[in-house]
Order: C-alpha cells, then sequence, then structure tokens
C-alpha cells in the first residue's frame, strides 16, 4: 500500500475543483487544481478541452478529485483521478516541482533544468506514475 505523499514532500493528499460550463461559448471553463501549498505543483485543464463525463450531463458542472500517493517501495508517485471516464482535448497538463520530489535527479523529456520541474500530460482519467531516478 503506498505511503501517503502529503506526509512525505509537501504534496495534497487529495484535492479537488468544480469546472463550470460556460453556455454561452458552450465549453467548460479551464481550471488548475494546486497540488500543495505555495508550489507550483498542479493540474491543469484548458478551456473547451473537457467532454463531460458519461455519468453527467452536458452543461452540469464538472469536479474533478485527485489523490497523489507515494509508493516508497517503487519510488513512484501515483496519481488517481475522479470522476472516471473523463478525458481531455488537448490534454491537461500536470506540472511537478522538483522540490516536492526531494530534490532528486530526474531524467525525464519534459524537465526544465534551471527551474528544475517538469510536465506530464494527460488524455484521458487513468492510472499514472511518475518514477523517480537515484
Amino acid at each position: 500500500m503506498p505511503s501517503t505523499i502529503g506526509k512525505h514532500s509537501g504534496f495534497s493528499i487529495f484535492n479537488s475543483k468544480t469546472f463550470h460550463y460556460d453556455s454561452t461559448n458552450g465549453y467548460y471553463i479551464s481550471g488548475t487544481i494546486q497540488m500543495g501549498h505555495g508550489s507550483g505543483s498542479n493540474l491543469h485543464v484548458f478551456d473547451n478541452s473537457l467532454p463531460p463525463p458519461p455519468s453527467i450531463p452536458v452543461g452540469q458542472d464538472v469536479t474533478i478529485g485527485m489523490q497523489v500517493d507515494y509508493n516508497s517501495t517503487n519510488k513512484e508517485l501515483v496519481f488517481t483521478f475522479t470522476p472516471s471516464g473523463c478525458h481531455f482535448m488537448p490534454a491537461a497538463r500536470i506540472k511537478l516541482d522538483s522540490w516536492q520530489l526531494g530534490n532528486r535527479d530526474i531524467a525525464l523529456y519534459y524537465i526544465n533544468t534551471k527551474k528544475r520541474f517538469m510536465f506530464l500530460y494527460i488524455d484521458h482519467f487513468s492510472r499514472y506514475a511518475a518514477a523517480i531516478s537515484r
């Protein structure tokens, strides 16, 4: 069972945000869910990129939840999102600050080595893990 990253390196255990439907323009308005206090880590959903999941009629608000856990055995961050069935066109963006990863060296394509952050892009809700290398 993964230990809670909120106790490990500054991430929220769980956070959520309600995305509102803009009936004038016919799409859900963009928004950001913060992943820790005082950090730049977040999940960002862009304007007009969120079709409602099958369980929610078009026009009703959609609340997106995000659980972040740390698996110390595999040294992974595990992201769990709700509600199931959400997908994004274009993809939603997760930004991770390296200080929340324990300032470990990260070898990934989306890292900014000067500012020490990385981006992950997700197009549907599934289980995602960011492996931390030594």
